[in-house]
């Protein structure tokens, strides 16, 4: 089962993504090379994928699956197969791990302030997320989100104090 849904989310899924990233390379608007650009798009891209595939991975999970008579697996909703393994006549071979326990083992191991967990630097994305801000906090939208990259990186430009923030960015 997870090769077949991760080889639908490579057919169905992916396709689109990529054409859509591909345009700000073809139209100009990102270059990789770039800091400052490369900081807004993963400022902003990043995030509003991660989203996108969370949607995608509700909706497969919350949407009955095509009837096939050879299949031997029970038939159903996937999330509610999960939960309630009970009503669909199979066994539930779930390891509950309290709660309390993963969060124990996250405080000791996982500092939640190290840099790994930045998507830019602290400093940049504050000045970043100000500039946000200041267009209007606009709803990030697949058909909108370059022009959105596009507001915030000329807004970015326009301020006089970018080049500190942009160079302190990078040494950090």
């Amino acid at each position: 089962m997870p090769k077949i849904t991760w080889s639908q989310l490579q057919r169905r899924f992916t396709p689109g993504f990529e054409t859509l990233l591909d345009e700000g390379l073809d139209e100009g608007w990102y270059d990789p090379d770039n800091t400052l650009q490369l900081m807004v798009f993963c400022w902003l891209f990043i995030p509003w994928l991660q989203r996108e595939l969370d949607q995608y991975r509700d909706r497969v999970n919350n949407s009955r699956k095509h009837w096939d008579k050879n299949k031997v697996l029970p038939h159903g909703i996937p999330e509610l197969i999960h939960t309630c393994a009970e009503d669909y006549g199979v066994l539930d071979f779930k390891v509950m791990v309290d709660p309390k326990t993963i969060k124990d083992i996250q405080q000791l191991y996982i500092k939640a302030d190290h840099p790994v967990f930045d998507l830019v630097p602290h400093a940049l994305n504050a000045f970043i997320n100000e500039c946000y801000i200041r267009l209007g906090s606009p709803s990030v939208q697949r058909n909108t989100i370059w022009a959105i990259y596009l507001d915030l990186l000329s807004l970015l430009r326009q301020q006089p104090d970018i080049i500190p923030v942009v160079c302190y960015a990078c040494n950090e």
